[in-house]
C-alpha cells in the first residue's frame, strides 16, 4: 500500500496541469537545498578546526555540547515557519477498503524526507565521528549520535503536532510564540543559561551512555502523540471546532455601514474561516516585533540610521496590509463569478477593500504604540509611516491587484506557498520600497531626517484626502480588466 501511495503521488504531480511550473520551482528550491547541504557537509568536516580557532584555550567538545540546545531551539522555530505539513488528497482513499493506519503510516514516512532532518546529520555527525570518537571511543560516539537523532526526530514530530493543532485552535500559535519569547528572555536576562543546561545534558551522554535512552523515548512519545492525533482526526468529514465560524457570526454592527460594511464582513469571514488567509494574518501579527531589531538606542541616536526606522515603521504598520493586499481579489477567486453577477457597484466594492486594508493598518498602529515606551520619537515616526501606508500604499496595492489574474486555494497554508504569486507581486513590492525611499532620501539630504519623515506623512495625508478620486481611477482600471480577471480565476 505504501508503494501504491507513493506511485499515486508521483503520477499526481506529473499529470497536474501546473506540473511545468511546479517542476521549475522544485528544481530551483532543490538547487538551493543542495547548496546548503553541501555547505553543511563542509562546515561539519571543519567544525572541530573552527571551534579550536575561535576558542583555542577551551575544550572543543564542551563548546559543541553547550551549543546543541541552541541549535535545536532555533531548529524548532525554523520548522514552525518553513516546514510544510505532509499532505494527501485523503477523501478518495477513505471511501476505499484501505485502513486509516496505512494512510497515517504513509504520511509519517513522507514527512521524514525533510531538509531539517538531514541538515543536523550532515552538520554534526562528522564532528562526532572524529572528535568524540578520538577522545571517548566509537561506542560512546555511537550513543551520542543516537541521542542527537532522538532530538532531531522529537523536534520533527512535535512541530507537526503543534502545527496541526494550530489549524484547529489558534491558541496553540499564541502559546508557542509566548513560550519561545519566554525562553529567549529568560536566557538573555540570565534567569537560566541554555548553554549550561545543554553542556550538562549532552556531556552526560558521554559519561553515562545509558542516558541516551531518554531522548529516544522522548522521540517515540512525540511520534505516538502525532500518530494518535492523525488517527483521531482522519475522517471524510472535515472536522472543525467551528470556532472561526462562531467568531465571525457577531459582525452585525457592520450592517449600519450599508453595503461597504457587508463587504468588510464578507472579507473578515473569509479570513477567519479559511486556512491560508487566517495563518497569513496570524504569522504577520508575530512580525510586529520586528521593531526590536531596528528600534535600538544606536539607531535612534544616530540620525544617519533613521532610514532604518522609516522602513521598520512602514513594515510594522503595514505588514498585514502588504500580505493580504498582495492578493486582494484572488482571495475571492472561488466565488468571484457569483460576486460579479450580483447588482454590486464596483466602486462600492473597491471602497470596501480600501476600508478593510486601512482598518488593518489602523489596528497595527494602535497595537504597536507600545514602541513609544522605548522612545517617544517612534510614535511620530510610526504615525507618518501609517499615513503613508493608508494614503499611498493601499492605493498602489489596489491598482496592481487589478493585474493579478491568478486563482487561489484557500485551504492551503501560507508558508512556502507561491500560489497566485507572479511578476505583479514582485513589481509592486519593489515600488512599495522604492517610492518612500526616494521621498525620504531626497528630503533627508536637503533638510534633514525630521523633515523627511514629516514630508513622508504629508504625502500620505494628501493622497488620503484624494481617496475618492483614486478609487474612481481604480474603478475604471478594474472595469477594463474585469473579464480578464474572471477568466484567470476560472483556471484552477
Amino acid at each position: 500500500m505504501i508503494r501504491t501511495l507513493w506511485s499515486h503521488q508521483w503520477k499526481s504531480f506529473w499529470r497536474s496541469s501546473s506540473s511545468g511550473k511546479g517542476l521549475a520551482i522544485r528544481i530551483f528550491v532543490g538547487l538551493i537545498v543542495l547548496y546548503l547541504l553541501s555547505a553543511a557537509i563542509i562546515l561539519g568536516l571543519r567544525l572541530n578546526l573552527i571551534i579550536e580557532k575561535v576558542a583555542p584555550a577551551r575544550d572543543a567538545i564542551k563548546i559543541f555540547c553547550g551549543f546543541l540546545l541552541y541549535y535545536f531551539a532555533i531548529d524548532i522555530i525554523a520548522r514552525f515557519f518553513l516546514q510544510d505539513l505532509p499532505t494527501l488528497t485523503i477523501k478518495p482513499y477513505l471511501i476505499q477498503n484501505i485502513q486509516r493506519r496505512e494512510l497515517i503510516r504513509f504520511l509519517n514516512m513522507r514527512s521524514l524526507i525533510s531538509f531539517f532532518n538531514l541538515l543536523p546529520i550532515l552538520l554534526f555527525f562528522p564532528f562526532v565521528l572524529t572528535a568524540i570518537t578520538a577522545k571517548f571511543g566509537g561506542g560512546t560516539a555511537l550513543v551520542f549520535l543516537i541521542a542527537v537523532s532522538g532530538f532531531i526526530l522529537a523536534n520533527h514530530y512535535i512541530i507537526l503536532y503543534v502545527k496541526r493543532k494550530m489549524e484547529l485552535n489558534n491558541g496553540w500559535l499564541v502559546g508557542f510564540f509566548i513560550l519561545c519569547v519566554a525562553l529567549v528572555l529568560a536566557d538573555y536576562y540570565k534567569i537560566f543559561s541554555i548553554s549550561r543546561i545543554s553542556n550538562a545534558l549532552f556531556s552526560t551522554f558521554l559519561t553515562r551512555p545509558w542516558v541516551c535512552v531518554f531522548p529516544v523515548l522522548f522521540s517515540v512519545a512525540a511520534f505516538i502523540n502525532n500518530d494518535r492525533f492523525l488517527l483521531n482526526n482522519l475522517y471524510i468529514e472535515e472536522k472543525d471546532d467551528n470556532q472561526f465560524a462562531n467568531n465571525t457570526n457577531n459582525l452585525r454592527f457592520l450592517d449600519r455601514y450599508g453595503i461597504i460594511g457587508e463587504l468588510i464582513a464578507l472579507d473578515l469571514k473569509l479570513i477567519w474561516r479559511n486556512k491560508r488567509p487566517r495563518t497569513m494574518i496570524l504569522y504577520s501579527m508575530i512580525l510586529i516585533f520586528y521593531g526590536f531589531i531596528f528600534y535600538v538606542p544606536k539607531n535612534l541616536a544616530n540620525t544617519s540610521h533613521w532610514w532604518g526606522l522609516m522602513f521598520a515603521g512602514l513594515f510594522i504598520t503595514g505588514i498585514t496590509l502588504f500580505h493580504y493586499g498582495s492578493f486582494l481579489f484572488s482571495w475571492q477567486s472561488n466565488f468571484f463569478d457569483g460576486l460579479m453577477t450580483t447588482n454590486l457597484p464596483i466602486q462600492s466594492y473597491l471602497k470596501g477593500k480600501w476600508f478593510l486594508l486601512s482598518s488593518m493598518s489602523s489596528a497595527l498602529l494602535v497595537i504597536t504604540s507600545f514602541y513609544g515606551l522605548i522612545d517617544s520619537k517612534l510614535i511620530l515616526i510610526q504615525l507618518a509611516c501609517y499615513l503613508y501606508n493608508i494614503g499611498v500604499n493601499v492605493i498602489v496595492l489596489m491598482y496592481f491587484a487589478t493585474w493579478n489574474y491568478k486563482s487561489m486555494d484557500l485551504s492551503r497554508g501560507s508558508m512556502m506557498n507561491y500560489q497566485a504569486t507572479g511578476i505583479v507581486q514582485w513589481l509592486f513590492t519593489l515600488l512599495l520600497v522604492l517610492i518612500p525611499a526616494a521621498i525620504y532620501f531626497c528630503f533627508y539630504y536637503l533638510t534633514g531626517p525630521w523633515s523627511a519623515i514629516i514630508v513622508l506623512g504629508l504625502v500620505g495625508l494628501i493622497s488620503l484626502l484624494m481617496r475618492d478620486w483614486w478609487i474612481i481611477l481604480i474603478t475604471k482600471e478594474f472595469k477594463k480588466r474585469k473579464y480578464s480577471i474572471l477568466q484567470g480565476f476560472r483556471e484552477k
